[in-house]
């Protein structure tokens, strides 16, 4: 079973690089091509083989992972959700999903040009690895952006849903 699509040469879609398509969608390069081969993510191949990703089949899949989403809870089970802290990335105030957090502390990771955050949102205190365009200092409130497709969900058992 192939993953790949072939669209006619003359259809005129917004494309990505595997790259692109892996920013787009908050995952690593590595991942979008995994997610290919296992047929996750449609794609298309150039002549030379490389990946092209219309951005109407990255919408496809983001619609498809909410779709599939967490296996369903009784009401008033509590839920945990997780996120892996590469999967944060800052963001505008009030901008969906978004969360306001205080920064407690910074740390540089020289290994790859990253930033780890040690924040605070109410009670909670969590990490995330982002880019910095411009410093932060303990104590600024930034926004974070969960890209919905990378949260996971629990039960109270840390059943993974």
């Amino acid at each position: 079973m192939s993953s790949t699509v072939r669209f006619p040469s003359s259809d005129r879609r917004l494309v990505y690089t595997s790259s692109q398509a892996a920013r787009y969608l908050g995952v690593s390069l590595a991942t979008i091509r995994r997610w290919t081969d296992a047929g996750h993510v449609s794609c298309y191949r150039t002549p030379g083989g490389q990946r092209r990703f219309a951005r109407e089949q990255l919408d496809e899949f983001i619609t498809s992972m909410h779709r599939d989403g967490p296996a369903a809870v009784a009401d008033g089970e509590p839920v945990t959700i997780g996120l892996r802290p590469e999967h944060l990335r800052l963001t505008s105030a009030g901008e969906a999903p978004g969360l306001p957090c205080t920064v407690e502390m910074v740390e540089i990771s020289v290994s790859d040009a990253a930033h780890l955050l040690h924040l605070r949102h109410r009670d909670h205190t969590f990490c995330a690895k982002v880019a910095l365009p411009q410093p932060v200092r303990p104590r600024e409130t930034v926004w974070l952006h969960f890209p919905p497709q990378h949260l996971y969900y629990f039960d109270r058992d840390d059943k993974r849903l």
